[in-house]
């Protein structure tokens, strides 16, 4: 099962962008479109390190996690589990490092692990591929969605 990949590069060093994707999330992350409480999301949050949640919180006060923090390597990658809106157990897995470039930092997301999505795992991987576009275009000073690349 092939993964998703993209390649971005945004301004700044590593360390503002890995703080971009970290602490700073819910400044950019398309919550109407692409969480699990859409136009409910009031936050979306990282917590740092290892074992840490990415999650949502709705207006009301209600958390959907979407995955845990399986690498944390400030300014250089991150990587965690992956389960939006679904069970545990059907966990993906998604890791983005950060390189610096003439341009700025460099992007890469490799999303993987499709198998854990069963008999949907092809339609899944396929909106993932065209979704990953549109919430990378969301990244402050990032190069139009149109410049995001599958690897």
């Amino acid at each position: 099962m092939e993964p998703v990949a993209k390649t971005i590069t945004v301004p700044g060093e590593p360390a503002l962008v890995f703080e971009l994707f970290t602490s700073r999330i819910d400044e950019w992350w398309p919550k109407a479109t692409h969480s699990v409480g859409g136009d409910d999301t009031a936050v979306v949050r990282v917590d740092p390190g290892v074992g840490g949640r990415a999650f949502e919180v709705t207006r009301d006060g209600v958390e959907h996690e979407w995955g845990r923090i399986t690498a944390w390597e400030p300014a250089a990658r991150i990587a965690f589990t992956w389960h939006p809106g679904l069970a545990e157990s059907q966990s993906t897995h998604v890791e983005i490092t950060f390189r610096m470039s003439d341009e700025g930092t460099e992007v890469t997301l490799v999303h993987d692990g499709w198998e854990a999505r069963g008999a949907d795992w092809k339609q899944m991987r396929d909106n993932y591929d065209t979704g990953w576009d549109h919430v990378l275009g969301r990244i402050p000073g990032s190069m139009p969605v149109a410049a995001v690349t599958g690897r």
